[in-house]
């Protein structure tokens, strides 16, 4: 199954889609919405406004479930903007009900954000050009498939999801297993890429986590709460707001006198910097893309 997909019989050609769709990755044949998967960036939009839930996306319930059963230790790195994402519930008691569900440990991925933070400082060290964080996996498949020139300014180093996961099989034995909890539906194709290996065995979104605990009788309302089970990350917790990534270099006391710091937020607004980019209109600049306005919480 793709990443996002159709059910055709659900689609009543109200085009919602395709006027949310802002890299025009979507047609329509034979009255009914199709995905062209060399233009799609996995961003969600149309998931989001489809009125007819004609719109579904790669579900890992069914893999996590097999997961949680079997004997090997089982880690939940959770994003950091989990925080915002269970209302009723505070932080310490969805990390309790994660336990509740078998999760070994529940262990916030910014953990290895510190490190991501310290390689592009570094890479800034080297360089003298335009740096796009890699973070957000829609912005790099929109480098890839929209602005393919931008690929050589795109910072080769892995998103915080992949180094935690590789750091937590370094540190407990290749047989772990570490399943990404988060917002986000490009998540599930990041995951998947021969390059990340098997970094990150399963991706559940914050909605397939209530799932899951309603299919397992657990609340996440009243129970106690609980601590992460890694060190505090301190700044690297900002990565999910706008800005983030720059204040956690700068908060570091990272970032180098000679490169600007510039934001872009959201799909439209990303999409205009890179075109102005590709222009030759900056120098200099570490640019921090977010597909998602206000970026990932």
């Amino acid at each position: 199954m793709k990443i996002i997909d159709f059910k055709s019989s659900n689609c009543r050609s109200c085009f919602r889609c395709v006027r949310g769709c802002d890299v025009k990755a979507i047609s329509f044949k034979n009255q009914k919405a199709e995905i062209m998967d060399d233009l799609c960036i996995l961003c969600g939009a149309c998931v989001k406004v489809c009125p007819q839930d004609a719109k579904i996306y790669l579900s890992d319930l069914a893999k996590v479930k097999q997961i949680l059963s079997s004997s090997n230790k089982v880690i939940a790195s959770i994003d950091p903007s989990f925080d915002g994402a269970f209302p009723g519930s505070s932080a310490g008691q969805v990390i309790t009900a994660l336990k509740k569900l078998g999760f070994s440990e529940v262990r916030e991925t910014s953990e290895a954000a510190s490190l991501v933070t310290y390689e592009y400082s570094k890479l800034m060290e080297n360089n003298d050009k335009n740096i796009i964080s890699s973070c957000c996996p829609s912005i790099n498949r929109l480098i890839e498939t929209h602005f393919p020139s931008l690929l050589p300014n795109l910072a080769p180093i892995a998103s915080p999801m992949i180094l935690h996961g590789r750091y937590l099989k370094s540190l407990y034995g290749k047989d772990t297993k570490v399943v990404f909890i988060g917002p986000c539906i490009a998540k599930k194709d990041e995951a998947n890429q021969q390059k990340n290996g098997h970094a990150i065995n399963a991706v559940l979104l914050f909605e397939e986590v209530d799932k899951l605990l309603e299919q397992n009788h657990i609340s996440r309302t009243d129970i106690e709460e609980s601590l992460p089970d890694n060190p505090s990350p301190k700044v690297n917790t900002l990565y999910p707001i706008s800005g983030g990534i720059i204040s956690a270099i700068k908060t570091s006391n990272y970032f180098p006198n000679n490169y600007r710091m510039v934001r872009a937020n959201g799909l439209k607004n990303s999409i205009q910097f890179f075109k102005e980019l590709s222009e030759g209109g900056f120098e200099r600049c570490f640019i921090e893309a977010n597909a998602c306005l206000c970026s990932c919480i």
